[in-house]
């Protein structure tokens, strides 16, 4: 099983999260946002154990093996490096 965590939980965020869902061998285990609070009910609306706003505790995780940067698109180069 493949570990996904999503950063980002603005708008496009639900569309990756959906895709994901549907997809086998795929466990969606946490959601990470600057707003903690959006970040728990985008992970409550699809069901997914963790949600927060730290992302080096996401990257610490030995269950996540991938992650989707959907951040602002001027944002996401920071997020990646």
């Amino acid at each position: 099983m493949l570990g996904v965590a999503l950063i980002g939980a603005g708008f496009i965020a639900e569309y990756h999260l959906a895709a994901l869902r549907r997809l086998p061998g795929v466990a969606l285990r946490a959601v990470v946002s600057r707003d903690a609070g959006r970040a728990r009910r985008c992970a409550d609306r699809f069901g997914i154990p963790d949600a927060g706003a730290s992302l080096p505790a996401l990257l610490a995780r030995d269950d996540v093996q991938a992650a989707v940067v959907a951040t602002p698109d001027d944002t996401q180069e920071d997020v990646a490096t």
